[in-house]
């Protein structure tokens, strides 16, 4: 046991340190028996001290703590600069989750980088969780299913600033890749419970809509909104003007086009002070909206149109809505965009139209393709978007052909009856 470098932990820490250990064990699948038995086959602490350590309670011989996070293979040193900078730096984040300012949230980064200069345990894993916070938002980083298991159960143990900021981040993973509702409902009380946050109350609003609580969710949006005035704090404004939009969409709301017609106006009237990815992802959701509630398909091509030549990169996920648009209006789309995306870079859907305009295919091949990997895909996806976008595909080729598909279109469109 020479290696291992026995060092005094104070009482806060050990706190944190013996659920981090169960985290640790648990992930790595060893038991409670195995994990108190060392190398030498001697024990370290009794199976009752380890539950009592696991489950936050404080053990006065710091030595335990150190044996045991060294049979997880890792280190401990207490590193006291980092124990009284974590509360500023909780503050730096929650203030950028308020303003999301891109110029802040590098030098949160930058200032994390710098702060942890350790591989200690309980320091290492904390610098990633930071960093993964501040990624995520910024669509840098998408969680493992792992990492969102260990951030869910790490957010049990940790103190209020960045608990708030963990829930931000697993109930915005649930949201986003997993979509299921059990899942998201599992943060409610949470959210509730810290719903003295901005940002908690932001998050809430998805609950409400998904449990089509229409009423409930246009007055939390607008207090939401009027708190966003303010602080004038214009980039969660434009979010929030844009989710009420998405959920008067979800909804079928007949306002909806005027409160589209809002947020247009407001990233028109504060597009300097806007960042460019909420710019981006703002537009985004309001081109969909056109294009999938709003059947205004010049307008969605328009904005889509802005959004590639912007960010080629987009693509890939929503390139299929934009050449939609476009046949929809009888626009040929950019040359230029057109040439941005190879067929082996994009998704089977996206293929459909590259096929179409950059390998010139004729009817007959597109219907097979169409009807073989188009079809089959769709009804393992189940999106009702991207559904729309093939059954208009197929409108399109019938106004074209008259006589001559019906058989396939219909083989193509009593999957979806």
């Amino acid at each position: 046991m020479n290696a291992i470098k026995f060092t005094s932990i104070n009482n806060t820490n050990k706190q944190i340190l013996g659920q981090m250990i169960k985290l640790e064990r648990e992930r790595l699948g060893l038991t409670q028996k195995k994990l108190i038995m060392n190398k030498a086959k001697a024990q370290i602490c009794s199976t009752a001290t380890l539950h009592r350590l696991e489950s936050g309670q404080i053990i006065k011989d710091d030595t335990i703590y150190h044996e045991l996070i060294h049979q997880l293979g890792y280190s401990f040193e207490e590193n006291p600069r980092i124990d009284q900078a974590l509360p500023a730096l909780n503050e730096q984040c929650m203030h950028y989750f308020e303003t999301l300012n891109l110029i802040e949230a590098e030098r949160i980064l930058a200032y994390i980088n710098d702060l942890f200069q350790t591989s200690s345990f309980y320091y290492r894993q904390l610098k990633q969780c930071y960093i993964d916070i501040i990624n995520a938002s910024l669509f840098n980083k998408r969680l493992t299913e792992e990492e969102y298991k260990f951030y869910k159960n790490l957010l049990n143990i940790m103190h209020e600033s960045l608990r708030i900021l963990l829930i931000h981040l697993c109930f915005s993973y649930a949201n986003n890749f997993l979509q299921n509702l059990d899942e998201m409902n599992y943060y409610e009380k949470l959210l509730i419970q810290h719903s003295d946050y901005l940002l908690m109350r932001i998050d809430f609003q998805f609950i409400l809509k998904y449990n089509y609580k229409l009423e409930e969710f246009l007055k939390l949006n607008s207090s939401i909104i009027n708190e966003c005035k303010d602080k004038l704090l214009l980039n969660q404004w434009c979010k929030a003007l844009s989710s009420r939009c998405s959920f008067l969409s979800f909804f079928q709301q007949p306002q909806l086009n005027d409160k589209v017609k809002e947020v247009e106006t407001f990233i028109e009237q504060n597009y300097k002070q806007l960042s460019p990815n909420i710019i981006s992802n703002v537009k985004y959701a309001i081109a969909m909206i056109y294009y999938a509630d709003i059947n205004d398909f010049s307008n969605a091509k328009r904005i889509l149109e802005e959004i590639f030549l912007e960010n080629p990169h987009r693509l890939e996920a929503s390139g299929i809505y934009y050449f939609s648009a476009c046949e929809m209006i009888n626009e040929n789309p950019k040359e230029v965009i057109i040439n941005r995306i190879s067929v082996n870079d994009s998704n089977v859907f996206l293929r459909y139209f590259l096929f179409k305009y950059q390998q010139n295919w004729n009817t007959a091949e597109l219907i097979q393709y169409l009807n073989s990997e188009i079809l089959e895909n769709l009804k393992r996806e189940k999106n009702q978007t991207k559904i729309k976008v093939f059954k208009l595909q197929w409108n399109k080729i019938l106004k074209e052909s008259p006589n001559n598909y019906y058989s396939a279109y219909y083989y193509f469109m009593h999957n979806f009856e």
